[in-house]
C-alpha cells in the first residue's frame, strides 16, 4: 500500500486524551514522583527517556524519588525488563544515581540476571559503562 504524506488529525477525543496524559507527565515529574509506586516511576522514568524529555527540572526530582529506600528496596521484587529499562533510561537522561544506588540496583539485579535477554544485560552494561562504573577486581 502506498502511505499518505498528510499530516495525521486526531480527533478531540484524542487530543483530549493527550492533553490528560501530557498533564499527569507534568505532574508525574513536578511531584518527583512522590505519588507514584515504584514501579510506576522506574516506567515513568523510561517514558522520558524514550520521549527524549530530559528536561532537569522533570528528570531531577524523578531520579531522586528512584534513589529513595522505598524504591532501591523495590529493586530486587522488579522484573529483569524493568531494571534493565531504568539504568537505561537514567543513564540516556544524563542522570548519574551515584555509588549508593548502583549498588542497591547491582545488588537487586543479582537475582534477576539469569533472566536478563541479550538487550537488557546490554542495556545495563551500557548504563554502567555511561557512569564510568567498574567492578571490583576478583
Amino acid at each position: 500500500g502506498e502511505q499518505s504524506s498528510r499530516p495525521i488529525n486526531p480527533g478531540p477525543a484524542a487530543l483530549v486524551a493527550g492533553d490528560r496524559r501530557s498533564a499527569a507527565l507534568q505532574d508525574g515529574a513536578a511531584t518527583g514522583g512522590e505519588r507514584l509506586q515504584p514501579q510506576e516511576a522506574m516506567e515513568f522514568v523510561n517514558a522520558l527517556a524514550k520521549l527524549g524529555h530530559n528536561r532537569s527540572e522533570h528528570v531531577t526530582p524523578l531520579a531522586a524519588y528512584l534513589g529513595t529506600p522505598r524504591v532501591l528496596l523495590s529493586l530486587a521484587a522488579s522484573r529483569p525488563q524493568t531494571l534493565a529499562a531504568v539504568a537505561w533510561s537514567l543513564a540516556k537522561l544524563g542522570y548519574d544515581p551515584g555509588h549508593m544506588w548502583i549498588s542497591y540496583f547491582l545488588a537487586g539485579s543479582r537475582g534477576a540476571v539469569s533472566r536478563f535477554g541479550a538487550s537488557d544485560l546490554s542495556a545495563v552494561m551500557w548504563a554502567l559503562g555511561r557512569w564510568g562504573f567498574r567492578p571490583a577486581p576478583a
